[in-house]
């Protein structure tokens, strides 16, 4: 679809669905060239989604508590139940996050959910100031794949 059709699907102005594309909350938005009586202009291509549920501030914070979950704190998200599950589904459908297996508890729930690379690119561009060192190790064992990532990360809030 284009930005006018997810301005009427979703509800939200044009500016808003191109801050969406721009922001990268919608990886699968790309830029293609029209032509439209000689003039060439780009435009988004944006996929047949539901709208995102909340701003890419929003949705690096909640990714922020999946780093914070993993390495033992148990921090307390002020939002309903429901609300959290809708964004962290959304987090995962786009490849921002490994799939999420919903318990009665969201620490719980996201014990052992990881960050994808796609998901550390839309922290990089929410906070610049976040350092991170990622190397990864990826080796071919008769036809299977293994991989060893080893990470070191700051963040800045």
């Amino acid at each position: 679809m284009n930005v006018k059709e997810a301005k009427s699907r979703w509800h939200v102005s044009e500016k808003t669905v191109r801050e969406y594309c721009k922001e990268g909350i919608i990886p699968e938005a790309t830029k293609v060239k029209r032509n439209l009586k000689n003039l060439i202009f780009e435009e988004w291509d944006i996929p047949d989604i539901d709208k995102p549920p909340a701003r890419r501030s929003v949705l690096v914070k909640y990714m922020k508590f999946i780093i914070v979950i993993n390495e033992g704190a148990k921090p307390s998200i002020n939002r309903s139940y429901s609300e959290i599950k809708k964004i962290y589904k959304y987090l995962a459908d786009s490849g921002f996050i490994t799939p999420v297996l919903f318990k009665k508890s969201i620490n719980d729930s996201l014990r052992g959910v990881h960050i994808t690379s796609l998901g550390h690119e839309l922290i990089a561009k929410e906070c610049p100031n976040v350092s991170e060192e990622i190397s990864a190790k990826i080796s071919a064992n008769l036809g299977v794949l293994n991989s060893e990532i080893s990470s070191t990360k700051t963040i800045n809030t």
